[in-house]
């Protein structure tokens, strides 16, 4: 990242939606991560470890301050929101097929 600071990164991202930009960063982490456990997997071949995987995932997910029950916890309350936002659309949608 070299040239951008941690500060700038930040305030840029408070400009968005933090459900878009938490929904947007699960998205993301999830190819990241999978990519990394195949090249890890690849890279170990018969020596490779799942539960050694799955402990250094939540080793992770400590740094990052997601606790393991908390993020399920929060995963489920970003697909309610989710849920939320397209019933709301869709009742928008035929308010104004309605109207025409």
């Amino acid at each position: 990242m070299g040239s951008i600071s941690y500060e700038a990164l930040k305030a840029q991202a408070a400009e968005y939606d933090p459900d878009d930009l938490a929904s947007a960063r699960l998205a993301v982490r999830s190819e990241k991560e999978a990519s990394a456990e195949e090249k890890v997997r690849v890279a170990y071949g018969d020596h490779y470890d799942p539960k050694t995987m799955c402990d250094a995932k939540h080793d992770v997910a400590v740094m990052l301050g997601e606790g393991e029950a908390g993020s399920v916890v929060e995963k489920l309350r970003r697909m309610a929101r989710e849920e939320k936002r397209l019933q709301q659309r869709h009742t928008r949608e035929k308010k104004h097929e309605e109207r025409l």
